[in-house]
This record gives C-alpha cells, structure tokens and sequence, in this order.
C-alpha cells in the first residue's frame, strides 16, 4: 500500500477520497521522521565514515558515501553489514577506531 503525504495545497475535495484522516497523515510523517532519526543516531552514518546519500524506497533502503574513499554503498537502516564490511576489507587501519566509535554510541 502507497501514501501520499497532503501538502498545503491540496484542496479539500481530495481530502474527502482520502481513506487516511489528518491525524493518520500526521502519524505516517513521524513514523518517517524517526527512520531518519535512527539513521542519523548510527555511529556509522555520523559524517566521519559515510554520508548519506538517499534514504529512500520504503524507508527501508539506505545509500551512503564513503568519507575515505568516495565509494557508494547500499545496505539497509537496520544492517550495517554492507558498510562495515567495506570499512574492513578496503580500510582496515582505521578498524579500531570504528570499534571506540560503536562503543561511545551503545
């Protein structure tokens, strides 16, 4: 199932055809809010070992930059397994500081 977030915009009439009420669309942009607040949480995506570049396709789907070496990775918001898989094969010197970094975040 597709949501479309109601812009300042829309006319009343759509509201009408609209199956969600304001509260439900209010509810759906936090949700979406909090998957960012996630992202931005991770010791990873801090701006010191990627940069996000999308967050996107449900939510789900998360496209970040490597800050060392410029590649692009693409991994989920809920496994960093891709990320630090890239970290660990392609810059293996910084792994301890990666290691501190997930310790001063838990």
């Amino acid at each position: 199932m597709m949501f479309q977030k109601k812009t300042k915009n829309d006319s009343a009439s759509d509201s009408a055809d609209s199956p969600h009420t304001s509260e439900e669309a209010t509810e759906l942009d936090c949700c979406d809010s909090i998957e960012q607040i996630n992202v931005s949480q991770s010791y990873l995506f801090d701006g010191q070992y990627y940069n996000i570049v999308s967050n996107k396709n449900d939510g789900k789907k998360l496209v970040a930059k490597c800050v060392l070496c410029t590649k692009v990775i693409r991994g989920q918001i809920n496994s960093t397994g891709n990320f630090l898989s890239h970290l660990k094969f392609k810059h293996p010197s910084i792994l301890s500081k990666v290691e501190e970094s997930k310790k001063l975040y838990l």
